[in-house]
């Protein structure tokens, strides 16, 4: 892996054993970024995984019911994340500003997710203490490739919204029929177990998996995760084409390739079809067999719904809601559903505003899951700033956070009642 530039905030990620190692002994590390090359680095290495190490250790003997997963030195935020069996990931960002607490915990959730996706779950040897040997292999062949993915300079956007939120997208009156024309094709071929439509990074429609994978799957495609990408591929407009898939043999012969991917217990083939901005994520069952042919005659019959979806990119590229406050309050961001940008309606900000707004939009977010699927609320953060989220299951996801001096609570619920979907 390359190494990131220097005007990156990460400045580690590393997988170590919580366990204490004895008198003479390091922490026990199964993946360090970034590459030790000098002895001075390996004694940097010993010395930050044994810190966490000890943090880790002395944190669970004084309150087990309360893990440390966040450590601000000053000069650095450490996120920590238990990944199974003692084991944990550990991410170290540049900060003076200690406010990212809850940002390093999803990123640690999503690397997690993709890597046990791409690379299966933690893994024990048959004594069930020591960590798997394929497994510590698989785990050090992928995680550079996660760490490369991620917009360290700006990961909230990039991990929380295209990842983890799957965005309303503008579709035309007849999608319960393409739902139709897709489960009727899905039908013809047995070993199709999965599929995804998605415009760019956003998700359409899915059928026979669950939104969390369908999430970290579209995120991996449409960043061309270089693990599912190891051949670039000709870009062809208006051609519905096999991005992943086949690859050309050394005698100029089709082979298939299907990247693996661990998912309910299997290990799926994954295959992806491409129309412009519209891909087709699709998981084969590992037990029904196929060939090229039935590849190719599948696409053949998907073709119509997925040039249905292209239609898509033509519509508005218009913002969910409406600003109902005054321009002069302060500020409003709005989320836009056919690109992932976030604007900001008053640039008269300052630091620590940009906090309170990044702040008020991962525990909305937060909330709003462990409310349920279909949520609405407001959630004061301080004198000033509010968070308004409306989420519908599959639809989309509208965070709000605006700055405005109600005279009550009641008076925002009551300007919160006016936001109407477009």
């Amino acid at each position: 892996m390359s190494e990131l530039d220097q005007s990156s905030p990460l400045s580690s990620f590393f997988v170590f054993s919580s366990e204490l190692p004895e008198e003479g002994e390091t922490v026990k590390v199964f993946y360090y970024y970034p590459e030790c090359k000098t002895q001075e680095d390996i004694n940097n290495r010993d010395l930050e995984t044994g810190i966490s190490s000890t943090f880790v250790f002395f944190a669970n003997r004084f309150n087990p019911d309360n893990p440390c997963d966040y450590i601000f030195t000053g000069k650095r935020e450490i996120g920590l994340l238990e990944i199974g069996n003692g084991i944990f990931f550990n991410v170290s960002i540049k900060s003076t500003t200690g406010t990212k607490r809850i940002l390093l915990n999803q990123i640690l959730k999503t690397c997690l997710l993709m890597l046990n996706y791409v690379a299966g779950p933690l893994t024990l040897e048959n004594d069930n203490k020591s960590v798997s040997k394929e497994w510590i292999s698989r785990l050090q062949t992928t995680m550079p490739h996660i760490i490369k993915i991620i917009n360290w300079k700006d990961p909230v956007f990039e991990l929380l919204w295209d990842s983890f939120v799957p965005s309303q997208t503008h579709l035309n009156s007849k999608q319960s029929v393409q739902d139709e024309q897709i489960r009727e094709t899905m039908k013809k071929y047995p070993f199709i177990e999965s599929v995804i439509f998605t415009w760019r990074d956003k998700i359409i429609t899915m059928h026979g998996i669950e939104p969390q994978i369908a999430r970290i799957l579209s995120m991996l495609v449409f960043h061309k995760f270089e693990m599912f990408f190891p051949f670039k591929t000709k870009k062809r407009e208006d051609v519905l084409r096999w991005t992943i898939g086949f690859i050309m043999g050394p005698d100029k012969s089709i082979e298939i390739f299907t990247p693996p991917i661990f998912y309910n217990d299997k290990i799926h083939p994954l295959a992806v079809l491409q129309l412009n901005k519209i891909r087709i994520i699709v998981l084969l069952d590992p037990f029904k067999i196929f060939d090229i042919n039935l590849l190719q005659q599948f696409s053949k019959d998907i073709n119509p719904v997925a040039r249905s979806f292209d239609s898509i990119e033509s519509r508005s590229n218009s913002i969910i809601k409406q600003n109902i406050f005054n321009n002069n309050t302060g500020i409003r961001m709005n989320y836009s559903p056919n690109s992932h940008e976030l604007n900001i309606t008053n640039n008269n900000i300052q630091i620590y505003d940009c906090e309170t707004i990044e702040r008020g939009i991962l525990l909305s977010h937060a909330f709003s899951k462990r409310i349920g699927p279909e949520s609405r609320g407001i959630i004061p953060l301080n004198g000033s700033f509010y968070s308004f989220f409306d989420s519908y299951p599959y639809k989309f996801e509208l965070i709000e956070v605006m700055q405005f001096k109600p005279k009550s609570l009641s008076e925002a619920l009551e300007e919160f009642s006016k936001l109407e979907d477009i």
